[in-house]
Formats: structure tokens, C-alpha cells, sequence
């Protein structure tokens, strides 16, 4: 599964997507497939339209973040 976003210039970027989870919000969590500088996978975390699979905004209060959080480690054990 893919998901898009829209660049500064307004291009249509596709990200992969590793899970979408509902909790307060309907989740992404999704990569670029790029690497940082210890060669670990960039992973990230939005709202999203499951309707039209676009980004509407980051993650953006800790109480979001504490979701997602939660949800990975529930995906990973």
C-alpha cells in the first residue's frame, strides 16, 4: 500500500506504507525507504485520508505521539 503527499513545489510524492491504525485519528506510518547515517530505515507518522490516502498533517501533540508509539510497539511484539 501507498500513500501521498504533496511537496513544497506541489508534486505528488508516494511513500510506502508499513501499517495505518485508527485511535483518536486515522494513522499512517510509513517510510521513504531512505536511510540515516547509522543505515537504520526512516520511518514516519501522519494523519491521513483513508478515503483519498493523503497526508492531511503530522503527528503534531504528545498525546498523538504517545498513539503511535503504542501501536508500533503492539505491531513489533
Amino acid at each position: 500500500m501507498n500513500i501521498f503527499g504533496i511537496d513544497k513545489k506541489g508534486n505528488k510524492i508516494k511513500y510506502d506504507v508499513i501499517m495505518t491504525f485508527k485511535g483518536s485519528n486515522d494513522y499512517v506510518i510509513y517510510t521513504d525507504n531512505s536511510v540515516d547515517e547509522n543505515d537504520c530505515l526512516r520511518i514516519y507518522s501522519a494523519i491521513y485520508d483513508p478515503n483519498t490516502s493523503l497526508l492531511v498533517r503530522n503527528v503534531s501533540t504528545q498525546e498523538e505521539l504517545e498513539e503511535v508509539k503504542e501501536a508500533l510497539q503492539e505491531a513489533i511484539i
